[in-house]
């Protein structure tokens, strides 16, 4: 036989592979997460002993508000648009009331010269800052400056808790209030209560999820589930929130951790599509992940009717995606998210 009909074989075999591995590079990520709940499977934990009432109420009482934090310094990534100054005081107003001493320092491009309405965004709460960054070398390392502040903020001890989010995310005490209270059930198992972004379509006056591509499949994701089986955390594959929010404990493991570098590739497998804007606020999200979970978030569920706890819902502004038919996110309805 010629040489040329081996090197025709050897070609025919290596493009077959090739396409195959090709193949399987494309469920890659289904493949990894696969292979983590498979892990959770194993352990499975359950019987979590904790106060369920809780995620079962409809509104908070008098008495929940003793878990509102002591100091919270709060960041608030501000990319200057005039149009958007309305909205930015919306957030702040909405802010001061989530724990008993509140501090919120506006980090932006802007001067204070730009901001007309300063006097009102400051109103009832004279803690509030304008952190000029005065040379950026790109718009999307604007959130990137604020660990300048809670690296000097940390130092003082004072602060409890430390928040950082987008300037479309309204959160309010009872957000805070949940957080709390699940962090302390969830702090043994090294995981994180999540908070889940909303946004209520004008047209319809439904509620959509603003991250989700998918609906979640409850018998799919590994999850925490209670003694009497009526709350469930599960840990979803997209857990982006546009924000953080932690104790002391939690925001010196992540100061410490290469999470809170630009550089952090805990993107280089399944996450590879989170952009360095975005990756600014994900904080411990993929950092120091307990085996068998996808990440450290988790969310609380009601195991009956796969409902997400209203409290841990916190609402987008605008209607960025569920009023763009054009876009693939805000098109799935919160009432159908998990089944």
């Amino acid at each position: 036989m010629s040489k040329n009909f081996f090197v025709n074989i050897q070609i025919f075999i290596l493009e077959k592979v090739r396409r195959v591995i090709k193949s399987i590079a494309k469920k890659e990520k289904q493949i990894l997460y696969f292979i983590k709940f498979l892990i959770w499977k194993k352990n499975n934990i359950k019987n979590i002993e904790f106060d369920e009432d809780f995620f079962l109420k409809k509104k908070l009482s008098n008495e929940d508000e003793k878990y509102l934090p002591e100091q919270v310094i709060v960041c608030v990534c501000f990319y200057f648009k005039k149009d958007r100054l309305e909205q930015l005081k919306k957030v702040c107003h909405n802010l001061q009331n989530i724990g008993k001493k509140v501090e919120i320092q506006i980090i932006t491009n802007g001067d204070i010269k730009d901001f007309p309405n300063y006097s009102e965004i400051t109103k009832n709460n004279n803690k509030i800052e304008i952190h000029n960054i005065k040379s950026l070398y790109h718009p999307y390392l604007l959130p990137w400056a604020h660990f300048v502040v809670m690296r000097e903020k940390i130092k003082n001890y004072s602060y409890s808790h430390f928040l950082y989010l987008e300037d479309d995310i309204l959160i309010d005490k009872s957000n805070i209030i949940y957080w709390q209270k699940s962090r302390q059930i969830l702090d043994q198992y090294n995981l994180i209560p999540q908070f889940f972004r909303v946004e209520t379509n004008s047209n319809n006056k439904k509620i959509y999820s603003s991250d989700l591509l998918e609906k979640i499949n409850y018998n799919k994701v590994p999850k925490l589930i209670s003694k009497n089986k009526t709350v469930a955390f599960i840990n979803v594959s997209n857990p982006y929130q546009g924000c953080y929010f932690y104790d002391r404990k939690l925001m010196e493991e992540y100061l410490n951790s290469p999470a809170s570098s630009p550089d952090f590739l805990f993107y280089k497998n399944a996450h590879e599509d989170i952009l360095i804007r975005e990756r600014a606020n994900t904080g411990l999200m993929h950092y120091n992940t307990p085996s068998g979970f996808f990440n450290r978030h988790v969310l609380p569920v009601m195991i009956k009717n796969k409902k997400i706890v209203d409290f841990c819902l916190i609402q987008h502004l605008g209607e960025n995606n569920s009023i763009n038919s054009s876009n693939s996110f805000g098109t799935i309805d919160i009432e159908d998210a998990i089944y």
